[in-house]
């Protein structure tokens, strides 16, 4: 799902970039026919981090201003919650203003000499958790149609519950790595795991294979 479905066409010229407001306050209700929550999930966050990644370095590209960034972090949040994930905390809820990104950063020392990278760096900390959660659901929900097996409700439990568990070991700090089910019966799977924890355990300076 391409960010250009949560716009108009503009003028093409003086706005070229117009927010269907419409569009994304229905996302707070469910997903476009057609669409799931994940492809939506995925879709709002990569708008919001280039929105505000551009609006704290070079400006350029920025399609959200003050009056409807707002609108879409709501949006955001309430399909997270329908995902069962915890949505990003944003200690600001516009671009400018006493409540806007640019106050926020000249009140915690990202304005200067390494100030693009600093604000990179914090919106990173703020969607970065936000990213791999959605990851880690795009890899299972791949997994779930792949894999044959278990069909109908079952299925649905078995998925959600390996949902449940990614989500608790991420909360407790752990970084997870997973495997498909065709990678560890395919042929060549000892040497896929071989090769795998080699690299780990040497990027953790520990006693290799």
């Amino acid at each position: 799902m391409d960010v250009e479905m949560f716009f108009s066409s503009g003028d093409s010229w003086g706005e070229p970039w117009v927010l269907d407001v419409e569009t994304v306050e229905s996302l707070r209700f469910g997903p476009p026919t057609g669409r799931t929550d994940l492809e939506v999930a995925v879709a709002l966050t990569q708008l919001l981090y280039d929105d505000v990644v551009s609006h704290g370095t070079n400006g350029l590209g920025r399609r959200l201003d003050d009056d409807n960034v707002p609108v879409v972090m709501k949006a955001h949040r309430t399909v997270f919650e329908r995902l069962a994930l915890k949505p990003p905390v944003w200690p600001f809820r516009t671009f400018d203003g006493w409540r806007g990104f640019g106050t926020y950063w000249r009140a915690n020392g990202m304005s200067g000499s390494g100030g693009w990278q600093a604000r990179r760096d914090c919106i990173e900390q703020i969607l970065g958790p936000t990213r791999d959660a959605l990851e880690d659901l795009q890899e299972l929900e791949y997994e779930r149609r792949l894999n044959k097996g278990p069909s109908g409700a079952l299925k649905n439990l078995i998925f959600a519950g390996m949902v449940a568990e990614v989500r608790r070991l991420r909360l407790a700090g752990y970084k997870i790595y997973r495997f498909g089910g065709y990678e560890l019966t395919a042929p060549g799977n000892r040497q896929l795991l071989e090769e795998f924890f080699t690299e780990l355990l040497a990027r953790h300076q520990r006693p290799t294979l």
